[in-house]
């Protein structure tokens, strides 16, 4: 009697593993599109933004233009300040944030989830300086699964002001702060022609929608990234290595001369 009902539970319990199971097959399909839908409609807005940065212009579009952006996507504003980023001086900034914060908690409390639900999100700032449009910059952020702890990639637009030449460093910079993260910047020299500012601010945001969302700055700013290998290999600039071995990054340069970022 013993035996059968020892055998009856093992069979109990074979079933309700099995029904597990069945339930996370099911849920997997299920959870990476509603990822997809969640993530498509975060970088639908992003990509919106993007357009509309790209139609402002500095030193010409009014403060008006800009706060039509701002009240577009809910900004928020603050007093003005100086000397940040190559913006010397600045009367009123405004800020626009665009990000799914409840798929970012998930992955920013259990990073080994980052395959599926990598943290991401943008940022616009604009400086207004009387009346005008004086600096603007537009910031893509992620948490990839990998060694670096936060990828950054950045466009500046700033004017030139007295007292500081172009470029202010040089137009595109890649930094280890910390080495728990890394930036690439691009700088946008002052008086930039209409198509220079297009190019400068070519993100290409498709990557957000995908599962595991962004992880390399070449897949997300496919006109500069090459450029600056370009210039890379004209100057000696150090290149991240995981870049170079990232299989989304086309143009490959050898790394034997490069040194390790610190």
């Amino acid at each position: 009697m013993e035996d059968g009902r020892s055998g009856d539970n093992v069979k109990k319990l074979v079933r309700a593993t099995a029904l597990v199971a069945f339930a996370i097959v099911c849920l997997i399909p299920v959870a990476s599109c509603v990822i997809y839908v969640l993530q498509l409609r975060v970088e639908r807005r992003a990509e919106a933004l993007l357009n509309d940065v790209r139609s402002l212009r500095l030193e010409d579009s009014t403060a008006a233009d800009v706060l039509s952006v701002v009240q577009k996507y809910h900004g928020s504003a603050s007093a003005g300040g100086r000397d940040a980023f190559g913006c010397d001086a600045w009367d009123a900034s405004y800020s626009i944030r665009i990000a799914n914060d409840a798929l970012n908690s998930i992955g920013l409390r259990y990073p080994f989830l980052r395959f599926a639900v990598n943290p991401q999100g943008v940022v616009a700032t604009f400086m207004v300086n009387q009346g005008r449009l004086h600096c603007m910059w537009y910031r893509f952020a992620s948490f990839p699964p990998h060694d670096w702890k936060q990828l950054v990639v950045e466009v500046h637009a700033n004017p030139a002001w007295a007292g500081i030449s172009w470029p202010l460093s040089k137009p595109f910079v890649v930094e280890y702060p910390s080495g728990k993260m890394w930036f690439f910047f691009v700088n946008l020299k002052p008086a930039a022609t209409a198509e220079e500012l297009r190019l400068a601010f070519d993100f290409n945001l498709s990557c957000m929608r995908r599962v595991g969302g962004c992880v390399a700055a070449c897949e997300l700013m496919p006109t500069a990234w090459p450029e600056y290998l370009k210039r890379a290999q004209e100057r000696g600039l150090t290149i991240p290595r995981h870049e170079l071995d990232d299989s989304r990054c086309v143009n490959r340069v050898g790394t034997d001369t490069i040194p390790t970022p610190d």
